[in-house]
């Protein structure tokens, strides 16, 4: 058994310390396992989940993460995965204290050991595109409020990677040059238009594209100068509800509404989200809408994206569309398309 031990951690250390001959990380870009023994489950189970309570109502809500927790037993399975939690209780002897002092550096095990508490996000420790953070303590009240504390800090480790996950998802696909040369060419102003996408409708200053399998929508919309009604709640959604009747009767759930100011790619910009409908068929879903104005052009920009994808999973499909859309530029022939 102790020669089964020796290996078992002399294994963990040659994959923490060598990058090398590792594989890529498994597992889906939106799953976090957290890895932990029975009493931690039990007792901090729901501070950890807190952490990830963010999402887009579908109507139902979908949150952006599903965590799943997985017994310590499961180690060298899910230490693997793309998105990883380690809870390690360091006030008993056992597998906690094991794989903590195997993980972490001695400098950072000791400063658990004797704060109490303490958090520390690995990068890449047993595969390639991972995140790990370990959290690691010997008075689990201490370390329920340290993460209470820091649960953006947490959120936002992952939030990042995956943000720049998806990126490389979408530059990694093939783009309709027509299209994207088009916009350019017509309107001094473009965006990455994947492959699949199509011109269903385009007006004076409107222009609106779709595709199927999910069905979802996008659409872009300009005026002449700086208009400040549309960096106002009331003043966008009346721009949102124009847009979705030339959508055909698409409607806003005004009573599951939110905005607020943001940056869409580098603009100031104004974001209202919530729920869509349609007024004469039973449809509906998210949505986002975006205000910016853009200095060089003169021009303010609305930006309208939905989905529909009944009974489906979402909230990656509708992030690769807000990231998607934020491939937005007028300046094109000069930089091309920043991540």
């Amino acid at each position: 058994m102790k020669k089964i031990i020796v290996f078992l951690f002399f294994s963990i250390f040659i994959l923490f310390t060598c990058g090398e001959g590792r594989k890529g990380a498994k597992g889906a870009f939106d799953n976090v396992f957290v890895i932990s023994n029975q009493e931690m489950q039990d007792t901090m189970k729901s501070t950890v989940d807190s952490c990830f309570i963010y999402g887009i109502r579908t109507p139902a809500l979908q949150q952006y993460f599903q965590v799943g927790w997985v017994g310590m037993q499961k180690f060298d399975v899910y230490s693997e995965y793309k998105n990883v939690i380690f809870l390690a209780n360091l006030d008993q002897e056992g597998q906690d204290q094991k794989y903590a002092k195997a993980i972490l550096p001695d400098k950072q095990y000791q400063l658990a050991a004797k704060d109490s508490t303490y958090i520390f996000s690995i990068k890449n420790p047993f595969a390639l595109n991972q995140t790990m953070i370990v959290i690691a303590g010997k008075n689990i009240e201490r370390m329920k409020n340290h993460i209470r504390q820091q649960k953006d800090w947490i959120y936002n480790k992952f939030n990042k990677r995956y943000v720049n996950r998806i990126k490389n998802y979408i530059f990694g696909k093939e783009k309709d040059n027509k299209i994207i040369n088009r916009l350019w060419d017509k309107y001094h102003w473009t965006f990455r238009a994947l492959d699949g996408y199509k011109v269903i409708e385009e007006q004076d200053n409107f222009i609106w594209l779709g595709r199927m399998h999910p069905f979802r929508w996008i659409s872009f919309s300009w005026e002449a100068g700086k208009k400040p009604k549309l960096f106002t709640k009331e003043g966008l959604l009346t721009k949102r509800q124009e847009i979705g009747a030339k959508y055909d009767s698409v409607g806003t759930d005004t009573s599951a509404l939110g905005s607020h100011y943001t940056n869409f790619k580098n603009y100031e910009s104004l974001k209202l989200y919530g729920l869509w409908y349609h007024k004469n068929q039973t449809k509906g879903g998210p949505f986002a809408t975006y205000s910016f104005y853009d200095k060089k052009t003169n021009r303010t920009f609305v930006v309208d994206f939905l989905l529909y994808n009944p009974g489906e999973r979402s909230t990656n499909i509708f992030r690769r569309m807000e990231i998607l859309v934020q491939t937005f530029t007028t300046e094109y022939k000069k930089k091309g398309f920043v991540k």
